[in-house]
């Protein structure tokens, strides 16, 4: 991974006054109140470029606009049946070029779609390396990106609830490494959405920016003071009333450490199973976590089962 600054446009203005209202906090440090909303009727602007039929099923390669003016890229995957059926909202990872983007899971969408699940696949704000938004120097800057980040899952889950072919009360959200991260903010502001999986997260973003920061040890402390009212393990501890699958890597994962991940398990509100695998890495890319994550999300978002599950 590479870290790097971008210039903040006039519409990324917006959104950072959207998001913080600053104040004088204690020890003469600035206090910032937490706002993950947008404007009251914002327009999603949905573009339609192009379907396509992948295995049988009807795939709509669209996009929306977020607050700071980018074009959030998204597969829309539907079951070839009519009806209202549970929709999983998926935030893809940060590793292989060819799957840190929309397609990481749409082998599984389109799996899904025959069992009438919906499945919506964005591409995120951390899908281009070379633009890693994050700089392991400036919380403030730092911290306006992750609830940039995530505004614009909130965002998708709009897309999704003004879909007729979504029931609202069965909604999920699936996350990997940041993907992760984003979905444990998701859930301590957004009490739409009730079941998450996440996999190969971390509790602490400093955990994984201090790895390519050059900030100076003294500076530190107050960088990660400055980023825990968003950090992942202080929104998720918010969530009460959820549903969370941890899956974690067991021995083999570089980024997450077993103390961490258990860390952001224990962190986690709500109802809560933590799985292990031995047979990978980071990536996770084991059949036994995808099998248990399908099982999970078809008890949870009460999709029956189909012979031979």
């Amino acid at each position: 991974m590479k870290t790097g600054r971008t210039l903040i446009s006039a519409p990324l203005l917006t959104l950072i006054s959207l998001g913080w209202a600053a104040g004088q906090g204690g020890n003469g440090a600035n206090a910032q109140t937490l706002n993950f909303d947008y404007p009251s009727g914002f327009t999603l602007d949905v573009k339609v470029t192009g379907q396509t039929v992948r295995q049988g099923i009807r795939v709509d390669d669209l996009s929306f606009t977020s607050p700071a003016g980018r074009r959030v890229a998204a597969y829309f995957v539907r079951p070839p049946a009519a009806g209202r059926f549970p929709a999983i909202l998926y935030l893809h990872w940060l590793g292989d070029p060819s799957t840190s983007n929309r397609n990481e899971f749409l082998p599984e969408a389109l799996a899904l779609a025959r069992e009438n699940v919906v499945s919506l696949l964005t591409d995120c704000l951390w899908l281009d390396e070379k633009a890693f938004p994050w700089t392991g120097r400036d919380a403030v800057y730092d911290r306006q990106q992750c609830v940039r980040a995530a505004v614009e899952a909130r965002l998708a889950v709009d897309l999704l609830l003004r879909r007729t072919e979504v029931d609202p009360r069965r909604i999920a959200v699936v996350g990997h490494d940041f993907g992760a991260m984003t979905a444990a903010q998701l859930a301590g502001v957004d009490p739409r959405v009730r079941t998450f999986v996440l996999m190969a997260g971390t509790p602490h973003y400093h955990y994984w920016f201090f790895r390519f920061s050059k900030l100076d040890e003294a500076l530190r402390p107050g960088y990660i003071s400055e980023m825990s009212q968003i950090d992942p393990a202080a929104l998720i501890a918010k969530a009460e009333g959820s549903n969370f699958l941890f899956q974690f890597s067991r021995g083999h994962d570089k980024w997450v450490s077993e103390a961490e991940a258990r860390e952001f398990y224990q962190a986690a509100a709500g109802v809560k199973q933590i799985l292990w695998y031995a047979d990978v890495d980071h990536s996770m890319k084991s059949p036994g976590a995808d099998k248990d994550r399908l099982n999970w999300l078809r008890q949870r978002l009460s999709i029956p089962k189909r012979p031979g599950q």
